[in-house]
């Protein structure tokens, strides 16, 4: 069963390569109709060695998804209010395990701060 144990994130901004522009920053859980649209994001970004690892494994596709809809949780980053990546993690007993990050390519190299951040 997936985790519900959520932390309230508060928003953050995301600060361009040049540091001067500003853009809002969401983190949330995923819903539950998004989770084929993330997927889809993670073959496309993982295309060059996704189905050599699972093949590796022993995983066909269909249980890879599966567990990617049950296992631990997923959050799904916003940037001005656009999809912009997520991340899938897990953690059994003290161990954090990072299971997928996917960013879309628009968003990758541009790094952000939160605006509170000492300078």
């Amino acid at each position: 069963m997936r985790s519900t144990e959520h932390m309230d994130k508060p928003e953050e901004t995301f600060s361009g390569s040049g540091g001067s522009e500003r853009a809002l920053l969401e983190i949330k859980p995923a819903e539950p109709d998004q989770y084929d649209e993330l997927l889809d994001m993670m073959k496309r970004e993982a295309e060059n060695y996704l189905e050599s690892s699972l093949s590796a494994l022993g995983m066909e596709m269909k249980e890879f998804a599966r567990l990617f809809r049950t296992v631990g949780e997923v959050n799904v980053v916003y940037i001005e209010n656009r999809l912009a990546g997520f991340f899938w993690v897990e953690k059994r007993e003290n161990t954090l395990h990072i299971h997928g990050l996917a960013l879309e390519k628009a968003f990758q190299g541009r790094g952000w701060e939160p605006e509170s951040s000492n300078r």
